[in-house]
């Protein structure tokens, strides 16, 4: 009885893949954007992130991952258990990283053959990435392999364990992750989203913005508000990375809970007073300099926490 209650389950569950891949597809359009691609998260506390998220509770149900540029969703998603993943981005060549860690991921043994796997794959596209900063020493480049590398020692990343990475690969053999050419506040789209959602019996579980709000002007926030609720669940984990939600001149992964799609994006991004120096091997990209800073000078950067 157990048995067939099982592959019941894992039939429906199929079902509603193929309907939200499906309807998805017909969503997805070229944006005529294409440019260098962040391979992984240039955001800090990323394991802090994946130590919540693990902590945090789960809903019963078919549960979907959605998120804003690189492999650090697949992070995220292998650590919830996430039934589906949207990866979504303006950038065409963000999309192609994607399709090339899919491809990948079908193919490779594990998790220790996936970079050189990858990086085959990678060149193959002519694809260009930026340098990580968290990364990187001031002055210093960094290639993609070092920063795979140092991604698969670090708690939280998808190369990280072996149950991680095989939570990942089952979802891309089974296409369950879909890359989808989309702004994170393009209204009709992410609406249309939400109804496919509702439709097929899925939620949202998590929602990754990256720091995509620093961007955005006051109506463009917002609409953010209005889009997450259209999208939402009971109970969704938004994690921003914005820097004016830490108020620091370097990102940082914030888990923020939100219930009934409640989420305030002029709340959450209130500015603190701190000021404080940057760490000296840092260096701050231009556009930072309007924000104030938050970090603590004594604050140890070599910490696996930080990462």
């Amino acid at each position: 009885m157990a048995l067939c209650s099982i592959a019941k389950s894992m039939l429906i569950s199929n079902n509603q893949s193929l309907n939200l891949s499906k309807e998805l597809h017909a969503l997805s359009s070229d944006s005529g954007i294409k440019k260098d691609v962040y391979v992984t998260a240039n955001e800090y506390f990323a394991s802090r992130t994946a130590r919540i998220l693990a902590r945090a509770p789960v809903d019963p149900g078919f549960r979907v991952h959605m998120g804003f540029s690189g492999l650090q969703n697949y992070d995220m998603a292998s650590i919830r258990k996430s039934n589906f993943v949207i990866v979504a981005d303006v950038n065409n060549a963000t999309i192609d990283l994607h399709k090339v860690a899919i491809e990948t991921l079908k193919k490779t043994k594990n998790r220790h053959t996936f970079i050189n796997d990858f990086l085959k794959n990678f060149k193959a596209k002519n694809l260009t990435h930026v340098d990580n900063i968290k990364y990187c020493r001031k002055g210093q480049s960094l290639k993609v392999k070092d920063e795979l590398l140092l991604e698969a020692r670090r708690e939280g990343s998808f190369l990280f364990a072996d149950d991680l990475f095989e939570h990942i690969q089952t979802l891309a053999q089974k296409d369950r992750i879909f890359p989808m050419n989309l702004g994170l506040i393009d209204k009709e789209r992410m609406e249309k989203i939400g109804a496919i959602f509702a439709k097929n019996k899925a939620y949202l579980d998590t929602l990754y913005i990256s720091n995509i709000g620093d961007w955005f002007l006051n109506d463009e926030l917002l609409a953010l508000g209005e889009i997450v609720k259209k999208i939402s669940s009971d109970h969704v984990l938004v994690i921003d990375a914005s820097e004016r939600v830490s108020s620091a001149s370097v990102l940082q992964q914030y888990v923020i809970p939100i219930t009934g799609g409640d989420y305030n994006p002029f709340i959450i991004r209130g500015y603190l007073s701190r000021s404080e120096p940057l760490p000296s091997h840092f260096s701050r990209p231009a556009h930072y300099k309007h924000y104030p800073l938050g970090i603590p000078a004594s604050y140890d950067w070599s910490s696996p926490e930080a990462f």
